[in-house]
């Protein structure tokens, strides 16, 4: 599966699904969700586009190239659309992926607080066509 929003800009807020409501701030992993958020949202890039916000496959077909098929589909949309695509990979291999299907590093990973994982800012220009 994979969650998209369109357009996203830099002066938009996030949309209503990515923002933390007054409930899921309370406590810590409200605080950390708030922090993440409020990370990845300063280092958005202005320019309208795409942008990822989550992928995920079940565990047993990881490796099998069922997320470069989910990916793949999001981009022809994007191309189809005009329109760049944005992300943040979380892993090394999610990275690679990404790196597979035309991304490149934007900006310097964002290392989260508490010992987080470091999140790779990623851009993929828009491919007329589907090029």
């Amino acid at each position: 599966m994979s969650v998209w929003q369109r357009p996203v800009d830099a002066t938009s807020p996030p949309a209503p699904a990515t923002r933390p409501t007054a409930a899921a701030l309370d406590g810590l992993p409200g605080r950390r969700l708030a922090t993440v958020t409020d990370t990845v949202a300063a280092h958005r890039p202005k320019e309208p586009h795409l942008y990822l916000a989550s992928i995920g496959v079940r565990p047993d077909l990881r490796g099998c190239g069922a997320g470069g098929v989910i990916l793949a589909e999001g981009l022809r949309t994007a191309d189809a659309d005009g329109l760049p695509t944005y992300l943040e990979a979380s892993t090394g291999r999610s990275r690679r992926l990404y790196l597979r299907h035309g991304f490149h590093d934007h900006g310097r990973p964002l290392a989260l607080p508490d010992g987080g994982p470091v999140l790779w800012p990623m851009w993929r220009p828009a491919r007329p066509g589907g090029a």
